[in-house]
C-alpha cells in the first residue's frame, strides 16, 4: 500500500511541475498561436525603392547630350526612376578582391558600349512611359553622336519588371532568362540566352 500512495504522490508531483512549467516557461517557436488571417497584412508590397545613380552617368558629354535631345522630343517617355529589377538589394562581397569596383547602386537601364563593333560606344537604354511602372521599352542607338535629335536604331516593348540592362545581356538579375544584344547589319537582335525556370 505504501509503494502505491508513493507512486501516486509521485504521479501527482509530476504532473504539478510539468503544468508550472508549461504555464511559467518562455513560449517556444512551435509553441506560437497561429495567426487569424484577417490579422495578416495583405497589402500590395511596398514601392520600390528610388534609384540614386545618374541615368546616364556613364556617357560622356556629347552622347549625354544626344539622349537628352531624345527624350525631350519624345515627351511620352521618362527615365525609370525606381529600382524594378532589385538591382540595390544585392550584395556586396565580403572581401573584395583587388580592384573591384561596386556596380551597386549604379543605374541598371542604362549601358554604354560598342554592341556593333565599329569602334564607337553606342547606348542601350530602358525607358519607361509617363504614368506606367518600370521599363516599358528597350532603345538601341548606334554611335557617334552628333547635334542632330539621333533615332534608335532598334527598339522593342513588352519587358517584365525586373528586366535590366547589363554586359549586353537584357533580363533579370542573375539569370540566363533573358536576351543578349547582337549587331545584326545597321541594326540589333535580341538573342534568347537561357531557362525560364
Amino acid at each position: 500500500m505504501n509503494r502505491i500512495a508513493a507512486a501516486a504522490v509521485g504521479f501527482v508531483a509530476g504532473v504539478f511541475a510539468t503544468s508550472a512549467a508549461m504555464v511559467w516557461a518562455p513560449r517556444m517557436p512551435w509553441q506560437e498561436e497561429a495567426v487569424a488571417p484577417e490579422a495578416l497584412d495583405l497589402r500590395e508590397p511596398k514601392e520600390p525603392a528610388l534609384l540614386n545613380a545618374d541615368p546616364l552617368g556613364e556617357l560622356d558629354v556629347v552622347p549625354r547630350i544626344a539622349m537628352m535631345r531624345w527624350l525631350a522630343a519624345h515627351p511620352q517617355y521618362e527615365f525609370v526612376t525606381r529600382d524594378y529589377c532589385g538591382c540595390l538589394d544585392l550584395p556586396e562581397p565580403v572581401c573584395p578582391e583587388p580592384g573591384y569596383v561596386s556596380t551597386r547602386g549604379d543605374y541598371p537601364y542604362t549601358e554604354s558600349r560598342d554592341y556593333n563593333r565599329d569602334g564607337h560606344k553606342d547606348i542601350a537604354i530602358m525607358v519607361g512611359l509617363k504614368g506606367k511602372e518600370g521599363p516599358q521599352e528597350l532603345l538601341i542607338f548606334n554611335g557617334p553622336f552628333g547635334d542632330a535629335v539621333p533615332e534608335p536604331v532598334f527598339r522593342r516593348e513588352g519587358w517584365r519588371s525586373n528586366d535590366r540592362v547589363n554586359e549586353g545581356f537584357v533580363g533579370p538579375n542573375e539569370s540566363d532568362d533573358g536576351y543578349e544584344i547582337q549587331a545584326k547589319g545597321k541594326t540589333y537582335e535580341l538573342v534568347y540566352m537561357g531557362n525560364p525556370l
